[in-house]
């Protein structure tokens, strides 16, 4: 039974020392209390120049995930009068992301995400998906909460 309580202890422990650390590490604070470790990971612009992973996000006012299938391009079609204060963040090629811009007249900042590595440490596993910074906290949204955001 001391086991067990000190168990949770450190582990209660531990996981504050993330949280703690998270302001000044290469993490990213998810709403609900979660850190997503970033560190060493890049993310690769259009013209192929590569950014930190962290800086990206914490730059971001909000971020559009997507795979580029046909419910992806519907739902950035929907937000691209806002596309230029939304950031985003795909595994796909720089061609295909530059033929995805193209036709669903996005305007904002584009990036790829090679081998999903950011994508999965944030827990987005399907698309399309948006996420907001709210105060240095990526939280996830639907359509109509990013446009009462931006």
């Amino acid at each position: 039974m001391k086991t067990l309580f000190l168990t949770a202890f450190l582990s209660l422990v531990f996981v504050g020392c993330i949280q703690t650390g998270a302001r000044h590490s290469n993490s990213i604070s998810v709403a609900g209390g979660g850190v997503a470790s970033l560190d060493g990971l890049v993310l690769i612009n259009l013209r192929g120049e590569e950014h930190p992973a962290e800086e990206v996000l914490r730059d971001a006012k909000a971020v559009f995930f997507t795979c580029g299938c046909e419910p992806c391009k519907k739902e950035a079609s929907r937000v691209s009068h806002l596309s230029d204060q939304i950031a985003c963040i795909s595994y796909l090629s720089i061609e295909e992301l530059g033929e995805f811009v193209r036709i669903v007249g996005w305007k904002g900042e584009v990036w790829r995400d090679p081998g999903m590595v950011v994508e999965n440490k944030l827990g987005i596993f399907d698309c399309p998906k948006f996420m907001v910074n709210e105060q240095g906290k990526m939280r996830m949204c639907n359509v109509n909460e990013l446009r009462a955001f931006l």
